[in-house]
């Protein structure tokens, strides 16, 4: 549910670069999708699979979320990269 906004945030710091900004986005997207899945697949076994997978899941959840809130907290000025 958060996909378009992230999108549409990162395409709209720079307008002139939003090309590489979408690709960038979306490559760190995918490479971020992938090592989740590495270490989810190192971590479950089939005895622990239930409890591991849930907790795996709570743990980059709450990561994402501490993240919103340090990236929220951080001042911003829009017109700073512009000279």
């Amino acid at each position: 549910m958060t996909m378009p906004n992230a999108d549409a945030g990162a395409l709209s710091v720079r307008p002139n670069l939003a090309g590489s900004a979408a690709g960038l986005a979306g490559a760190m997207t995918l490479a971020g999708g992938a090592a989740l899945s590495s270490i989810t697949g190192a971590v479950l076994t089939e005895s622990n699979a239930t409890y591991a997978l849930f907790s795996i899941m709570l743990f980059f959840a709450g990561c994402g979320l501490l993240a919103a809130v340090l990236a929220a907290l951080v001042p911003g000025d829009s017109q700073s990269y512009r000279t």
